[in-house]
Order: structure tokens, then sequence, then C-alpha cells
């Protein structure tokens, strides 16, 4: 069994790894070629500095989301029995927001949390791969030092802005943006520093006369590219997420390429547009739930869900292949976030699948398309940013998806039967009826926490913010009080491991609203709605020609960043053919899920790679069946709409937020 150490390092890739390792070699005496480094004084300071920079960062997030924690739940307390609001409430969350996504956004690059394609990079010659490493962590520099730079007016000019309750300068509010800029600057220069002088010294040699000589020249090459701009920069956006740059950075790049070869308005958009992408209150949940999540997992509930769901079905043939399947659609409603899924089911099944002569390759494509499925889930990080950035309520969003994956989860269980009846798939001796009652005994409490948040939601007695912190509180009272394995130590690695991948999404969501608002300037979400409305076949055609393309960019940009940039685009479109808006929604959710997790370039298929400790090849020929099956269900639930509308009918629940 893959230690559960793995739920650390799932997002880790290649380069990063080695580079976070030079680093640590470096700080600890040794440099990237195991050569002892001379204890300096320098060095010590140095040490101290990067240690102390860390730990305050980790403080900041880990008290961001504890302070916003404790201000949601007074908030329902004094609303539900003193008959008023806390008006407050939403100027501090506007302020953690904006320190998780920025400060958390920068911590999360040197840890190697920040998500990006390494299919072509892996396969790079390993002399190249160190001027590879080097270019990503320069071209990074540079972008984040035009953010700093041109977050300095902002600064500026919302000094004498005040908030309206608690007074505060809006300068405090702009700030994060600033100081995660320049935090990013350093742990570059800090990972430049610990690598080889030949491409750390040549490729920034390159890019530096690059950048001067665009600079000094562009009053000759802005006129032969004027009509061009945008799709020269989409090309090195196609080039950048091919050589390895995380996704959040592609985006950025793709704002500020943009907007400074057009020069259609000052790059002071850029950070503007970046705070603005994260300042919505329903983000909040996101945090939340997935430290709900990960404080079921470590607490000990996916082991107790699992235990119950193998003794039910484990007496089948493929019945452990059920089992996953089983297991992540009921753990899929406790977290938030795929990766925690796939971490908490995976580590728990894989030896034991092992150990029952299932073939390595066929436990990653179930548990991989599972995951894939369970995107449409709630609580799901996909439909809560869809509902921050449209008008489908997030709620009804977390009613209509459970059928739709449940679908799709049945389809994935009758292809494990037919390729059971191949062999080579153990059943498990019978669990009797005691073993079985003892093992839904202590998954009882566990199961309560889905139900309990589906129906605070149903019954509208609280918001999606509201009740993911309710699964916060329930999930800390199981895993503290109830069966005490969590202790508070680990509470608060697991508060820190959250705040930092959570700082990696929100760092997306506001890049991502930077590059929306390029393509805005450019008109493209215009042109792009009036080419799907014009082609033939209307509404049907338009669901076809979505599913298309959420799927190729879910694959190219994680998922989350294809969502933010087309959701706001298609949703308008959909509503003007006449598609239900909220069964547009789950069709988007389900196939950025496809795109996100689907071999080659998916990066699920790594994490569940990882954490099951077997190589992506042996996994490829294994998922082309259950891949197949899983387009299957997404055009079913694509074009069955009543797949999706009917849990939301029946308890007459609305589409719009």
């Amino acid at each position: 069994m893959v230690s559960r150490r793995v739920t650390a390092d799932i997002t880790k890739s290649t380069a990063e790894l080695q580079a976070e390792i030079e680093i640590r070699a470096a700080t600890e005496g040794y440099d990237a070629g195991d050569r002892p480094l001379r204890a300096t004084a320098f060095g010590r300071i140095a040490d101290h500095f990067w240690r102390t920079l860390d730990i305050t960062i980790d403080t900041i997030l880990v008290a961001a989301i504890a302070i916003e924690f404790i201000a949601v739940m007074a908030n329902v307390f004094t609303r539900t029995f003193m008959g008023f609001s806390l008006l407050w409430v939403d100027e501090v969350s506007e302020l953690s927001l904006g320190a998780m996504a920025f400060l958390g956004g920068a911590i999360a690059y040197p840890r190697g949390q920040h998500v990006a394609v390494q299919a072509l990079v892996q396969r790079l010659p390993p002399q190249w791969q160190p001027y590879q490493a080097a270019f990503i962590d320069w071209l990074i520099f540079a972008l984040s030092a035009y953010v700093a730079w041109w977050s300095l007016p902002i600064l500026q000019s919302s000094w004498p802005d005040r908030t309206t309750v608690l007074q505060i300068s809006g300068t405090f509010i702009s700030l994060p943006v600033t100081i995660g800029a320049v935090l990013l600057m350093l742990y570059t220069a800090r990972r430049q520093f610990h690598r080889s002088w030949r491409p750390v010294g040549v490729i920034g040699g390159t890019v530096l006369i690059i950048g001067i000589g665009l600079n000094q020249t562009e009053i000759f090459w802005r006129p032969l590219v004027a009509g061009d701009v945008l799709w020269i920069v989409l090309g090195l956006f196609a080039v950048l997420i091919a050589i390895g740059l995380p996704v959040g950075f592609v985006l950025l790049f793709g704002a500020i390429g943009y907007l400074y070869g057009s020069n259609s308005t000052s790059l002071i958009a850029v950070p503007a547009s970046m705070q603005q992408g994260v300042a919505s209150f329903v983000l909040l949940s996101i945090p939340f739930f997935v430290l709900a999540g990960l404080i079921m997992d470590k607490g000990g509930v996916s082991i107790r869900l699992v235990d119950l769901v193998i003794s039910v079905v484990g007496r089948f043939r493929g019945g452990l292949l059920q089992a996953v399947i089983i297991s992540m659609y009921l753990f899929s409603g406790i977290s938030g976030s795929k990766g925690a899924d796939i971490a908490a089911v995976g580590s728990v099944m894989s030896g034991t699948l092992r150990r029952n002569g299932y073939d390595e390759g066929e436990t990653v494509a179930v548990l991989t398309a599972s995951a894939a499925m369970g995107e449409s889930i709630p609580p799901s990080i996909a439909m809560i940013l869809v509902g921050s950035i449209t008008t489908v309520s997030v709620g009804a969003l977390f009613v209509a998806g459970v059928l739709p994956a449940a679908a799709i989860a049945l389809c994935l269980g009758v292809m494990v039967y037919i390729r059971s009846l191949r062999g080579g798939m153990k059943a498990l001796p019978p669990a009797g009826i005691r073993q079985i009652s003892l093992a839904a005994l202590r998954a009882m409490l566990p199961l309560l926490m889905p139900v309990i948040l589906f129906g605070g939601i149903i019954s509208g007695v609280a918001t999606p913010t509201e009740v993911s912190t309710f699964a916060i509180a329930y999930g800390l009272v199981l895993a503290m009080v109830v069966y005490r394995e969590l202790s508070p130590r680990a509470l608060l690695k697991t508060a820190t491991y959250t705040a930092t991948m959570v700082g990696m999404i929100f760092f997306i969501i506001s890049t991502a609203n930077a590059f929306t608002f390029a393509l805005t300037i450019e008109n493209l979400p215009a042109r792009i709605a009036a080419a799907m409305t014009s082609a033939p076949g209307g509404p049907l055609i338009f669901l076809a020609l979505t599913l298309v393309v959420v799927v190729i960019m879910g694959a190219l940009l994680e998922g989350l960043a294809a969502l933010l940039i087309f959701a706001p685009i298609l949703m308008p479109v959909a509503v003007q053919v006449g598609l239900n808006p909220l069964h547009y929604g789950i069709v988007m959710i389900i196939a950025m899920g496809f795109g996100a997790f689907a071999p080659p370039l998916g990066v699920g298929l790594y994490i569940a790679c990882a954490v099951c400790d077997t190589p992506m090849e042996k996994a490829i020929r294994p998922m082309i069946p259950y891949y197949a099956v899983l387009f299957v269900g997404l055009l079913l639930v694509t074009f069955v709409p009543e797949i999706t509308l009917l849990v939301p009918t029946l308890f007459h629940i609305s589409g719009s937020g």
C-alpha cells in the first residue's frame, strides 16, 4: 500500500521534484552534484531567512482559513438565532481570499503544487532538462516582475478608498497581489541560485536579450503583428503548455502577452483583474470543502467507507474494482478535491487489489475514470467555480450532479463486470451478516456527512459556503473526538497543505480571469459564440461542439482553467439557443473532468499513477475500454437532459443563482 504521504506530493512534476531536491540539498549543505558546500555565515543566515519566511506565510494562510471559518460560523449563528447578519464578513473574506490566492499561490510553486503538463518534458534528453527548468523559472520571474510593477499604481490609487464597514484602506485589499508577485520572484531566484550556472546563465541572458529587443524595437514590429497578436499569443500559449510551464502562469503569460503585444490597454489591468477574479464570497467554500475532505481522510473516514463497500460487493467477481467505483462516489460526496479523492481511495485500495492479483494498470484505469465521474458529485470545486462565474446557482448544481454521476458510475460498473468475465479478477470470500453490520456501523457517521450537506442545501437552511463550514466542524468531531486518529499537530499540517493547494487553485482562478479579460478585449467570446450559434443543427450541434472544446481544453489546461475561460463565454450562448443552463453546466463539468483525467495529458492520470505506484505505460491500454464507456456516459448525460434535471425538478429547485 502506498504511504499516505503521497497525498502531499501527488501533484509534483518530475522537474519540480528535482528542483525541490536541489534546493533542499543546497540549504542543508550540498549542491546539485552532492558536493559539500562550505557552511558559511551567509549560508546559515540565508537558510534561517527562508525557513522564517515559509513559516510566516504558512501562519498567515492557516490564520486566514481559521479566521474566515470562525467568521462564517458566527454569521450563521447570529442570523439564525439573533436575526441579523454580520456585515463585515464579506470584507474579511475578501482579505482572506486575496491572501490565499497570492501568498498561497506563491509558496505553492517551490513546493511543487502548481499543476503542469509533463508528458513532453519527461521525454526530453537529460542534458536538455536543466535548460527547460531554468527557462521556466526565468519566465515566471519575468511575469511576476510585470505583475509586481503594474500593481504599484493600484496600491497608490486605492489608499484613500475605505471599505464600507471596517473602513480599511483599499491598499490592504490589493496588497496580496504585490506581495505574492515579489515572493514568486524570490522563490524563482532561489531555485536558479542552486542550479548549474551554465543553463541559468545561457537561458537568463537569452530571455533578457529578447525582452530588451522587443522593448526597443516595438515601433517596428507592432505594425507588422497588429492583426495577429492574439493568434501569436495563443501559439506561444500552446508551446508553453507543452514545455511544462504551470497552467496558472501560462494563463498569466496569455494575459500579459496579449495586452503588451496589442497595446490595447495598460498592463495595470492584469493585477486588477487578478484581484477581481478571487473576490467572490462563494469561493470560500473551496478551501472549506477541501479541508473537510482531508480531515475526514486523515481521521480514518476513507478506510471505514471502503471497508463497508468491500464487505458488500467484494464477494462478486471484479468486486474490488466495483468497490473502487462506489468508494469514489461516496468519498466524492465528502471532499471537494478529486486529487484528494484519488489519494484517499487509491491509497486504501491499491494494496488490496495488488494482493488479490488485480492488474495494476486496470486499477489505475478504474480509479481515474471514477475520478472523472466524480466531478459532478457535490461538493465539487468545478461546481463552485461554475456557480461563481455564471448565473447558475451552486446549490442547484450540487443537486443536479448526483444522478448524472450515478448514471456514469453504473456504466463503469457494467464494464468492470464484462471484463471480469474474462478472468483474472478474484472474488473475496463472502462477508457474513455480522461483518457487514459491523462495517455499516463503523461507516454510519461518515455516511451522514453527504446526507446532511445535501439536506442543508435542498432545504435552503444554509448556503454552500455555510454548509462547507459545517463539514469542517463535523469532520473535526469525527476525526479528533470520535475516532481520535487526527492529532492537533496533524491537523495543523493538513491545514497548511490545504492552504497551499487552495492557493494554487485560486491563483489559476485569478490568472484565468486576467486571460479572459484579454480575450474580451479581442472580442473573442462574441466571435466564438457567433461561430457556434451559426453552425447548422441547433442546440444538439452546439452541445457536440461544447464537448469537443471543453474536453480538449480540459486536458491541456488541467480542467479548472478550461471552465474558467469557457463557462462565462458559452453559458449565455447556451441559454440563447434554448438549453437549460443547469443541464449545460453539468455537461461542461463532466466534459472538463473527462479531459482532465484522460491520457496522455490529463493531470489526473499522473495523480492516480503516483498514488498506485504504477508506471503510466501500464495503465494506457486498460484505460481504453473504460474511457470509451466514460465517453458513452458523457454522451448519455449530454443528450438526455432529464437525467440532470430530474432531481432538481422533484425538489422544485431552480438553476438561477
